[in-house]
């Protein structure tokens, strides 16, 4: 029996997935100390927003850029979960590309790149 359920690619305003995130950032607030910005998460949505045009360029972009399942957990319910993916386009054919990019071009960013794009693929292959 599966873990994981329910899959499906929502889009990015949607309801559940912004009341989600709000919640998970008011407790951050909440359980963490005041710190400065980081300079480099500008420079990565500048990053992602321009990869995201130029992919959008060859293949057809969508809105649906939230993964959101239900996975079981260790007392055998099963919880909503989601994943944010930098970017989501349709190939034509029915076949989806999921795009996930890191504005560093160190090793341990690509290599986390690569295990973030592989648990999308992982999660997505559970949708029927």
């Amino acid at each position: 029996m599966s873990s994981i359920r329910g899959v499906m690619l929502r889009p990015i305003s949607a309801k559940s997935y912004r009341s989600h995130t709000a919640h998970h950032t008011f407790l951050n607030k909440v359980n963490a100390p005041e710190t400065v910005a980081d300079p480099n998460l500008a420079l990565s949505r500048l990053v992602e927003n321009r990869v995201r045009g130029e992919v959008a360029q060859q293949l057809s972009p969508t809105d649906y850029r939230v993964l959101r399942w239900e996975q079981r957990d260790i007392q055998n319910r099963f919880f909503v979960r989601f994943r944010e993916l930098d970017g989501v386009f349709e190939a034509g054919n029915r076949t989806t590309v999921i795009l996930e990019d890191k504005a560093s071009a160190s090793k341990s960013s690509i290599k986390f790149g690569l295990a973030q794009l592989r648990a999308a693929v992982k999660t997505a292959s559970h949708a029927q």
